[in-house]
């Protein structure tokens, strides 16, 4: 059952895949790639971003930030999906 939450960022996800395939950075379907997406999308959205990718093996990969200014965002990449990494408070 989606929650209003759920659906809104689900929303937004799709939202920013569209932006990325109009800009020719994504395919309409299929995988983003941070290091050909993620410069232009740190750009727009005026943040810096690292990506931790774990394989189906569950071995992390600490990827390089891409941007150059702006907060740090922290993405989780597993096979297939990516979601952010939010802080504790």
């Amino acid at each position: 059952m989606a929650t209003e939450q759920t659906s809104e960022l689900q929303a937004q996800a799709q939202w920013l895949r569209g932006e990325l395939f109009r800009r020719g950075l994504a395919d309409r379907d299929g995988d983003i790639d941070m290091y050909e997406a993620g410069w232009g999308l740190a750009r727009s959205l005026g943040i810096r971003i690292q990506a931790i990718a774990v394989n189906a093996s569950g071995q992390l990969t600490v990827h390089p930030v891409v941007g150059q200014q702006g907060r740090l965002v922290h993405i989780l990449h597993t096979p297939g999906h990516f979601q952010p990494l939010w802080p504790r408070r």
